[in-house]
């Protein structure tokens, strides 16, 4: 499996490198040079905190798995289970009706590419923040979630309560020997194993989710839009919610708004990249995933197939979506980090074969791998009917727009 992710990924066409404008090279290593890049470091740092603020519901999972139900963090038993339960669901909501319109506007602000702040959002909430909160917080990592024990507060008068002492010999220390912290969570072998499966449960509820609930969702407000009547060339033409004629009295409730904007590159895209991801991170150790993920990205193509043919949404064709497509440098850095986790569980864990496997990543992740890797059959195989059919999704809209106006 990871020879033939390496192949994919190593084989896969140099998309179009779009320069941003504002962003762009300055030909030599100047002053306006370093401001450009220290600003371009700060307008990131800022979308990680935006990310992070909407990524709350996946780190409320993570909390909730790590918490126990007496703490001092203000989130009780029955809030817990709540997060527990609902987490997922809203991680998919929030992901279907506010990532792309926020990074898109994001873009337009700082020059970035939008796919590429897509693609980002759904890391963090998928699962980089809650396997930073499972490192910090769970009992078999860091054990951070003394900090909001009630024994282990210094003032709480039941610090001391398991302490122990029998003829002046202490046999157990409250703050010594149950309230420090771990200082073997990395050696032990039980913080990878925490991680695993903390997450794993998250990770399918979130991709049965979107097999199941999303496209009765999608359905459901399809049969409830209507097509807009002429085609925007840049825009394409999409379903709208109820959408009638401007004036149109339901679109002063509020409605009137598109409800296919799922189709469009910009989430296909990102959706597509970030599916491989969790194909190359998790998949070798739960392999059920990859039947999740098999089953997300086959009710996608299907839905793209019904809103396209039957229901006969156009795609756009402006330079935002034309310069989506997979990221070849995020899906390096999703191979490396799965390699580098599965080095440290096997390492950790002091499992057999642990040296052939370190070997055997040397030689495959490597940039000379290139060298032996047969990367043109590949290309045959994967990329060439790829490019050919989005070739002809590049043409559905014109194809669309002749029909409507032999219709008209």
């Amino acid at each position: 499996m990871l020879v033939l992710f390496r192949t994919i990924i190593a084989s896969m066409p140099a998309s179009r490198r779009v320069q941003s404008e504002r962003y762009g090279s300055m030909g030599g290593f100047t002053w306006a040079y370093l401001f450009l890049r220290a600003r371009r470091f700060l307008v990131w740092l800022l979308w990680f905190g935006v990310v992070t603020v909407f990524s709350l519901p996946s780190v409320l999972y993570a909390f909730a798995n790590s918490l126990p139900a007496h703490n001092t963090s203000g989130i009780n038993d029955a809030m817990l289970n709540f997060i527990h339960r609902t987490a997922p669901v809203l991680t998919v909501l929030i992901d279907m009706v506010l990532v792309v319109r926020i990074s898109t506007k994001y873009s337009r602000l700082t020059g970035i590419k939008a796919d590429r702040l897509v693609m980002t959002f759904r890391l963090f909430a998928a699962w980089l923040l809650p396997l930073l909160i499972t490192v910090i917080l769970d009992e078999n990592c860091i054990s951070g979630w003394k900090w909001t024990w009630t024994v282990c507060q210094a003032e709480s008068a039941q610090h001391r309560i398991f302490d122990w002492t029998i003829y002046n010999e202490e046999i157990l220390n409250t703050q010594r020997d149950i309230c420090n912290l771990s200082e073997t969570w990395w050696s032990d072998g039980r913080c990878s194993r925490a991680i695993v499966g903390n997450l794993t449960p998250f990770l399918l509820k979130k991709l049965l989710t979107r097999s199941f609930l999303q496209p009765l969702i999608l359905l459901s407000l399809w049969r409830l839009s209507r097509l807009e009547d002429r085609r925007d060339g840049s825009k394409g033409r999409h379903l709208r919610f109820l959408g009638g004629p401007k004036g149109h009295p339901l679109q002063l409730l509020g409605v009137g708004r598109r409800t296919s904007g799922s189709l469009v590159p910009l989430q296909q895209m990102p959706f597509l990249t970030t599916l491989m991801e969790l194909l190359m991170f998790w998949t070798p150790f739960v392999p059920l995933l990859s039947l999740g993920v098999l089953s997300a990205s086959t009710v996608n193509m299907l839905i793209f197939d019904l809103g396209v043919w039957h229901f006969r949404v156009q795609l756009p064709d402006d330079e935002v979506n034309r310069a989506a497509g997979l990221s070849g440098s995020y899906l390096s850095f999703a191979q490396i980090a799965g390699s580098s986790l599965q080095l440290w569980h096997a390492f950790s864990s002091n499992m057999h074969g642990r040296y052939m496997l370190l070997t055997f990543n040397v030689l495959v992740i490597n940039p000379w791998a290139k060298c032996f890797l047969p990367l043109e059959r590949a290309r045959k195989l994967f990329w060439e009917p790829l490019s050919r059919v989005q070739e002809m999704v590049i043409e559905i809209p014109q194809a669309g727009e002749a029909q409507v106006q032999s219709e008209l």
